[in-house]
């Protein structure tokens, strides 16, 4: 962050929250004054729940049959993994989604700092700055996730936005490649290949690259785990 110069003291604060966020999310998320999450809920359906606020019912439902069939196989951390990480690549943060997501957790008194990839394909190299008082074009840009990945979509032709739909179909190939394969003895291999997406993070340019590197680890120990 140092090297980096860019809002050193602002990003040192975040990343500091960020890690006292993973020790104790309740007290951090209270004192940012954010709505409950409801953690008594349990994993799956907290999920699935979140699918459905993220785009519908239906997409939901297709998350839900996945996991089922992993389910089935009867190794609850292959569930949890595959939960967490087919989740992560269907609730990939768009505009909708950001706009979504600022809508149910932002302060009343916020500014928000965006970077949207529309502006920043036409040159825009800063952030721009909008206040609470922008809920309205949030509220808009909400309303429209029933566009996401149709051809109407005018944010779905960028090509981050393909590879994110992409992936998600990859992913359930590979898990149902991995149950048809599942044993006893290769259980640890088939958490660690369905926890592969965890490591493409990042927005734009960085999770082009992360995702490249992610495909062809995948294909690879997809491919020994079927011949061992």
């Amino acid at each position: 962050i140092e090297l980096n110069g860019v809002s050193v003291e602002k990003n040192i604060t975040a990343f500091r929250w960020g890690r006292a966020w993973q020790v104790d999310a309740t007290t951090v998320e209270a004192a940012a004054g954010l709505r409950d999450p409801s953690p008594d809920m349990p994993l799956i359906e907290r999920l699935v729940a979140d699918l459905t606020g993220y785009q519908s019912a239906a997409y939901a439902a297709r998350f839900s049959a996945v996991i089922e069939r992993v389910d089935a196989a009867g190794v609850p951390e292959f569930t949890e993994a595959v939960a967490r990480n087919l989740h992560k690549l269907m609730a990939y943060k768009d505009e909708y989604e950001v706009a979504r997501l600022l809508l149910d957790g932002a302060p009343k008194k916020a500014t928000f700092l965006l970077h949207p990839p529309a502006l920043r394909s036409l040159g825009m190299k800063n952030k721009i700055g909008l206040r609470t008082t922008a809920a309205p074009t949030f509220r808009l840009l909400r309303s429209m996730k029933r566009l996401r990945g149709t051809a109407l979509d005018p944010f779905g032709y960028a090509e981050v936005r393909k590879l994110e739909r992409a992936m998600v179909p990859e992913y359930i190939d590979a898990i149902d490649a991995l149950l048809a394969a599942l044993t006893s003895a290769n259980t640890a291999e088939a958490v660690a290949i369905a926890s592969l997406p965890d490591k493409v993070r990042g927005y734009e340019h960085l999770k082009l690259e992360r995702a490249e590197a992610y495909r062809v680890e995948l294909a690879a120990r997809l491919a020994d785990f079927i011949a061992a």
